[in-house]
Parts: structure tokens; C-alpha cells; sequence
């Protein structure tokens, strides 16, 4: 059996160490956000927090929560969500459907869904960052 092997062995090791390794750099940039927002507005300012928050205080999440625009846009953004993920998922379905039954005309539909989707998955030009002044 392959698993056996010294080579699979080798690479099964690195794989892990590398993986874990990645996984680290990804999160430890969120848990730095998290620890300057839990850390007092002095100590972020002047750089002292790292990766656990320096003079303990919840005054921004207070202030942001106490803000009736933020509560309005979480609310908006939350019902746009659901809105949209309904939406999404009964025209997905209903298409599923129709497209799952024998009909005239069934390849060139199932052609267009598949290119109007790569076509709307392409990256946008404008986002780039190229400044084309």
C-alpha cells in the first residue's frame, strides 16, 4: 500500500506543516483586528497592541451599536441578503428544473446559462487598481 511508503510519509508531513502554516498567516491578521477593536483608543494609536488588546474596553463596539445608521444599514443589508439569496435560489432551481426535462431548445439553454455565468464571474476591469488616466 502506497501510504506506507517513506515518500508519501514525507509529503504527508510537509503538506501538514505547510497547510498549518498558511492557516496561521491567515488568521493571525484577523485576531491583530480583533485585539486593536477590544483595546483602548490610546494603546491602538500609539502601536502597543499586538495580538492580545492592551487597556481592555468595548467603547467602539458601544458607540457603533449605539449609532441608529448603523443599526438601519445592518437591518438594509440584512433583508438585501435574504432577498437576494431567496431570489437566487428559486430561479437556480426552477432553471434546474426545466433544464433537467427533455425540450426543443434545451442544449442552447443550458449553453447560454453556462457561458452568462462565466461571462458574470470574469473579473471586473474597473476594480483592478490601474489608473487609467
Amino acid at each position: 500500500m502506497y501510504r506506507n511508503t517513506i515518500g508519501y510519509r514525507w509529503f504527508s508531513g510537509f503538506n501538514t506543516v505547510l497547510l498549518a502554516a498558511i492557516a496561521v498567516l491567515c488568521i493571525l491578521p484577523l485576531i491583530h483586528v480583533a485585539a486593536v477593536s477590544f483595546s483602548s483608543s490610546s494603546a491602538a494609536m500609539a502601536n502597543q497592541v499586538y495580538f492580545w488588546p492592551v487597556g481592555f474596553s468595548a467603547e467602539a463596539y458601544a458607540r457603533t451599536l449605539a449609532n441608529p445608521l448603523f443599526l438601519r444599514s445592518l437591518l438594509l443589508s440584512t433583508e438585501r441578503t435574504v432577498a437576494g439569496t431567496v431570489l437566487s435560489m428559486v430561479l437556480t432551481v426552477s432553471a434546474a428544473f426545466v433544464l433537467s426535462r427533455p425540450f426543443a431548445g434545451r442544449a442552447f439553454y443550458s449553453w447560454f446559462f453556462c457561458v452568462h455565468d462565466a461571462v458574470q464571474r470574469r473579473p471586473d476591469p474597473d476594480l483592478s487598481g490601474r489608473d487609467e488616466a
